[in-house]
């Protein structure tokens, strides 16, 4: 029978780990016991693309977040859905790539870690992402997209986006000839 400890003391007794090698039972199979019924970030394993959905206080099925094809970064689960890291507030997760609006005027705004194929509005202290249609471009000054605008993007933009979209591996690295050819790539003029 049982000795002390391995008795088994609560409904997942059957997916506990027995071994010291395993992962923590918590990490594996997440607890949706005290949660709502619906879709939740797995909290055992840090800030992960990983969520599961509740339903009667058990876990119904455990996936991940796939990345965005359009803004082509990752997604993660927010307010019960995958959202990618541009519509994520830069304060989650330190992750979210979406600006505060606190203290701006309503109107456009260029992202400061992004080429110019996107930007965000701000109305009433709201900020939300906003992607130019293909063959667009935001222009800084018209605050628009536009064919043929004129975007300025500094060099931490580009960066930040060789880091996030793998330029920077396509390209060979984050060196100076990585940058030049960047440069060519977006059109960027010194």
């Amino acid at each position: 029978m049982f000795n002390k400890r391995e008795l088994p003391t609560g409904r997942y007794f059957r997916l506990q780990c027995k071994l010291s090698h395993c992962p923590a039972c918590e990490a594996r199979y997440p607890k949706c016991e005290d949660k709502e019924d619906g879709f939740h970030i797995v909290p055992e394993v840090g800030f992960t693309p990983r969520y599961m959905i509740c339903k009667g206080g058990r876990t119904i099925a455990l996936d991940s977040c796939n990345g965005d094809k359009i803004w082509g970064v990752h997604s993660f689960p927010y307010n019960g859905k995958c959202t990618h890291m541009y519509a994520l507030p830069s304060d989650f997760f330190g992750i979210g790539r979406l600006p505060s609006c606190k203290g701006k005027l309503n109107g456009n705004y260029q992202f400061p870690d992004r080429p110019c194929d996107a930007y965000y509005q701000c109305k009433d202290v709201f900020s939300s992402p906003v992607k130019c249609p293909n063959n667009t471009v935001f222009d800084s000054v018209k605050q628009i997209c536009e064919e043929g605008g004129k975007c300025i993007m500094t060099r931490t933009c580009a960066y930040v986006n060789q880091l996030s979209f793998g330029i920077g591996k396509r390209l060979g690295g984050n060196s100076i000839a990585s940058w030049r050819n960047f440069e060519l790539m977006i059109g960027a003029k010194n």
